[in-house]
């Protein structure tokens, strides 16, 4: 017992002498606390700001019947619409909608302007606007109390019906008594007593987001600097030759794997409660869950308190699953960056199945049997599902917290049979008879003095980048639009007006449109003249629906010249403004182009994700070979071979990037609409704010050229830090705090990161909105151009200059 002490003690000092990778995860936990407080704060800051208006407002309601609280929450709404509707008419111009909507009242309850006068809220418009909204609050509350009481006593008469229809008699045996114990499951909610309180603190508090990354990225730190040191240092022979060094050692390790995660997750989940209680408050614990809209799906008779401290025992099962499997990754693969992309493709993967399988799909299984789903341990808990189980319905969260039971035994159980072979463990995909010619051809090819041709070796074969290369080949077709794009018939009339009036604005084009514009207007006319004829005789069946037909059939493009016209009143605004050379631009082709920040950003992340696998071996190699003094000694060990390593990444990421981005190019080619490039950048709406006198194809060249340039700029940027990081390890958290977490946060709707990061590298056209565009572009890009100067310039000094000669020159020029 006293040696395991001994053990335990000693990898404890070994993971806390670890000072960056700690300092590292207490910035994970505070930057995670942070982000989460300015995303409430931009989300709901008059909620927060009033507060405590609003507790002294629930606080009013107390001790009155619902029924009560319902009726006064409903006149005190509709009380403060009326003084807004007066106080607003009072400082409008002409005959505005505040106006006429002050006069409806004053004719139905005049009483209400004398009380409007006699208030507090006469003339403050501002104070009126907050009380009605924490009045609507609380009259939304009681509206839900109400409705899902009728929701429990509608349930038992609505599956009655619902089994009683010829479509569902037939229905499979789960499917029946799915529905007998959903009702059962629900009955037991019938009579209980609903409550005030805000529910934003408690879904800010439970609710899954995009910075759940943070808490990966934790455990992928902790996993790392519990199990790579011993292997990085060379220990692990030494370790398997010794009699405590197999079993009782990943005993050790494992202890204090999951004692680190459970610390690290009781503080990010209490520095999370903690900061949604002070920005929202709780309210009352002790009311059921289900008095909150956001939790009516929930079957259980739990109160707040109980469920708050169920989510946060949950949280700490599933972290520890998630750190247990991060675990087995550490264990089955060599090189962080082969764990890190596994890890990455399984998260998305997961993500995936959890996002996009719907509940009532046979494959609903997949859905709730989900490292996804019992991430989101809100859902998993409060959201009410029942799966097929042998034909019988079984509660998702039943199910999902028996699997990951099941899983959480048999993963040590792997992990310690891999940690204690005599031989280390390899994954092979390929017979190692393949592997061996494979490894033999690169070395064919490679029989040269070239540098740049054997540091691309290491980063393609040694350093596993050539898989870096083939996801991208494989999302490259996924993303590829083989088969044309489908168009409804609305937008194929628009595609055909386009096509007549495509390129140019000119006078013609506008008689043309004011002439389609009084055919379509005729068009009611002439089918009341129709139906007249076919009254009176003048016209047969046959002929009344002959015309009628084609009447409807050119009254259907009604909404297509709609759009086709708001598109020329923005032209002719423009056009007064100045601006030369417009013309009408197909906006499905101009959109797929300049308007898709969802894709565009989709793409980046990959493209982030994938250089920073492809370059993390860049210096790491070296250094888990302990080459880097012996190929300093050498004459191109240097300057020399740096400049290679900078080129081999560029050449590699330059592979990954350059199809990922033309594939988009290449759809807009094949499926669109055609359009004219000659005309001005402001033709196209959504570039209807950039200035300059550019055309779309100057425009596509300059933001090109722009882009390349700094995705150059990110290759040095990387380059620099992989020559900084000591460990392969650190590079890929480093950067994915840097360059990827941003990229996900803006892409999940969280705008704002995009201030302090590189996100505008992906999406030229939508960037800076609000702002001055070429000036931010400019900015912006020599800003980073010169942040990646500076980052390559430490790291050639650090490279090429041996540490021990500064010293050594230092000490000179003292002595001298």
């Amino acid at each position: 017992m006293e040696l395991r002490w001994r053990l335990l003690t000693l990898e404890l000092r070994k993971l806390l002498g670890q000072k960056r990778t700690m300092a590292l995860i207490l910035v994970l936990l505070a930057a995670g606390t942070f982000l989460r407080h300015e995303q409430q704060l931009r989300e709901q800051p008059e909620l927060i700001a009033a507060r405590e208006d609003y507790e002294a407002l629930e606080a009013s309601y107390a001790g009155r019947s619902e029924t009560e609280g319902r009726m006064k929450a409903e006149e005190a709404v509709q009380r403060l619409k009326a003084f807004q509707a007066f106080s607003l008419a009072a400082t409008a111009e002409g005959d505005s909608p505040w106006s006429r909507m002050a006069e409806v009242i004053l004719a139905k309850q005049p009483e209400l302007l004398e009380a409007y006068r006699a208030s507090v809220y006469v003339n403050d418009p501002n104070r009126i606007a907050q009380e009605l909204f924490l009045q609507a609050k609380i009259r939304e509350q009681y509206e839900h109390f109400q409705q899902h009481r009728d929701f429990l006593a509608d349930m038992a008469g609505y599956s009655e019906t619902i089994g009683s229809y010829a479509i569902f008699a037939e229905d499979s045996p789960f499917l029946t008594r799915n529905r007998s114990q959903t009702v059962e499951d629900f009955r037991k909610l019938e009579g209980i007593s609903c409550g005030l309180g805000l529910q934003e603190g408690v879904v800010a508090s439970t609710e899954q987001s995009a910075l759940d990354l943070l808490d990966l990225l934790i455990l992928f730190l902790i996993g790392s600097a519990v199990f790579l040191p011993d292997r990085t240092s060379g220990l692990r022979p030494l370790q398997l030759a010794s009699r405590y060094g197999r079993l009782p050692l990943f005993g050790t390790k494992l202890t204090l794997l999951l004692l680190a995660v459970s610390l690290l997750t009781l503080a990010s989940t209490g520095l999370r409660l903690a900061d949604m209680g002070l920005l929202y408050g709780f309210g009352d614990m002790s009311r059921p869950l289900a008095s909150m809209p956001a939790f009516q799906a929930s079957a259980e008779r739990w109160t707040v308190g109980q469920f708050l401290a169920l989510y946060a025992v949950c949280k700490l099962f599933v972290q520890l699953f998630l750190a247990l499997l991060l675990g087995l990754l550490f264990l089955i693969f060599r090189q962080p960056a082969a764990i890190f992309g596994i890890a990455g493709l399984l998260a998305a993967l997961e993500l995936f199945l959890y996002e996009s399988i719907h509940p009532a799909s046979t494959w609903h299984g997949l859905k709730w049997i989900n490292l996804a789903a019992w991430a989101d341990s809100s859902q998993l808990l409060a959201a009410y599902e029942n799966l097929s189980l042998l034909g019988y319905p079984a509660s998702k969260r039943t199910a999902g917290l028996i699997a990951l039971a099941l899983l959480s035994l048999a993963l040590p159980a792997w992990s310690a049979w891999l940690f204690c072979r005599h031989e280390p463990y390899r994954l092979r995909l390929l017979p190692a008879a393949w592997v061996e010619r494979l490894n033999r051809l690169p070395l064919r090819l490679a029989r040269r003095n070239s540098l740049l041709v054997h540091e691309l070796r290491k980063l393609l074969v040694s350093g596993k980048a050539i898989f870096a290369i083939l996801a991208a080949c494989i999302l490259c077709w996924q993303l590829l639009q083989l088969q044309g794009r489908w168009y409804e018939p609305d937008e194929a009339a628009y595609n055909g007006y386009l096509s007549r009036l495509r390129g140019e604005l000119t006078e013609a084009k506008l008689r043309w449109m004011d002439e389609e514009r009084q055919r379509l207007d005729r068009i009611p006319g002439q089918l009341a003249q129709a139906l007249e004829q076919l009254r009176s005789g003048e016209l047969d069946p046959a002929g009344y629906f002959e015309q009628t037909r084609e009447l409807e059939i050119r009254g259907q493009k009604e909404k297509a010249f709609q759009r086709v016209e708001a598109q020329r009143d923005e032209l002719l605004e423009q056009r007064s403004r100045g601006v030369e050379h417009l013309g009408f631009v197909n906006r499905f082709a101009s959109d797929s182009l300049f308007n898709s920040e969802k894709k565009d950003l989709g793409i980046g992340l990959w493209i982030s994700a994938l250089l920073l696998i492809g370059i993390s071996p860049l210096a790491a190699l070296d250094r888990q070979a302990h080459m880097e003094p012996l190929l300093h000694a050498a004459p191109r060990g240097r300057g020399t071979l740096l400049r290679s390593k900078l080129l081999a990444a560029s050449i590699l990421s330059w592979t990954i990037a350059l199809p990922l981005i033309a594939v988009k190019y290449v759809n807009s080619y094949r499926n669109d609409p055609p359009w004219d490039g000659s005309l001005a950048v402001q033709s196209v709406e959504s570039l209807a704010r950039i200035g300059g006198a550019f055309s779309i194809r100057d425009y596509m060249i300059v933001t090109g050229a722009l882009q390349a340039i700094m995705l150059q700029c990110l290759v040095l940027l990387l380059a620099a830090l992989a020559i900084f990081a000591r460990s392969q390890t650190g590079f890929l958290i480093q950067g994915t705090l840097i360059f990827v977490l941003p990229l996900a946060l803006h892409a999940a709707g969280l705008e704002w990161v995009s201030s302090f990061s590189f996100t505008f590298l992906f999406h030229f056209p939508q960037a800076f909105d609000g702002w001055s565009y070429w000036p931010s572009v400019l900015l912006a890009c020599g800003l980073t151009a010169g942040l990646a100067a500076a980052g390559w310039r430490l790291a050639w000094v650090r490279y090429v200059q041996d540490p021990s000669e500064r010293k050594g020159r230092q000490h000179d020029a003292h002595a001298g």
